[in-house]
């Protein structure tokens, strides 16, 4: 470990890749996908789980497809410089609120995506949970009306250099991968 950064070699690279593509695989099956001992692919999932490299294991769920009719929208909130780190933390302990970022740009920023039932509970968080956090100047909102791409990253170990493969699904759900 160097400047708060694990090192990782071919083989956690590799572990990585596989658990990206089926995070269900045993560690016996990863073994023999890779010519080792289980107990070795244990050592190392155990160790980038303490490390904080592996964070979680989850299910990916396409909400439209599950049934969900929801509202997604981006919020722009443009805050008092002085406050907006107080405002950033607020909107991630709302469970409607699914990602916040800060952009410096002429003014500081918040983005956020946030998810609603319907345009009127969107609008009701938004006047009752947002717009009076202090430090809140104002808030432009753009709800989204169809999604054509979702892209989430992928380590791949090619031997000479990291790279990152952009898994994206598009609107019918299908899989292409883009390098």
């Amino acid at each position: 470990m160097k400047n708060n950064t694990t090192t990782l070699d071919t083989l956690d690279l590799k572990i990585l890749e596989i658990l990206q593509n089926d995070a269900r695989q045993t560690y016996t099956a990863i073994g023999k996908n890779l010519r080792i001992a289980h107990s070795t692919v244990y050592d190392r999932i155990k160790r980038m789980e303490r490390h904080g490299i592996i964070r979680k294991y989850t299910t990916v769920i396409d909400a439209e497809k599950a049934g969900a009719k929801n509202i997604i929208a981006i919020m722009t909130i443009f805050t008092d410089p002085k406050k907006s780190e107080r405002v950033a933390e607020r909107l991630c302990k709302a469970p409607q609120i699914l990602e916040v970022y800060t952009s410096l740009s002429e003014e500081l920023l918040i983005i956020a995506k946030v998810f609603a039932e319907d345009q009127e509970g969107l609008h009701e968080f938004i006047a009752s949970s947002v717009a009076p956090l202090p430090g809140v100047l104002r808030i432009r909102t753009s709800i989204i009306t169809k999604k054509y791409k979702d892209t989430q990253f992928s380590i791949v170990d090619n031997s000479k250099k990291l790279t990152f493969i952009k898994e994206t699904h598009n609107k019918r759900g299908e899989n292409k991968n883009i390098e």
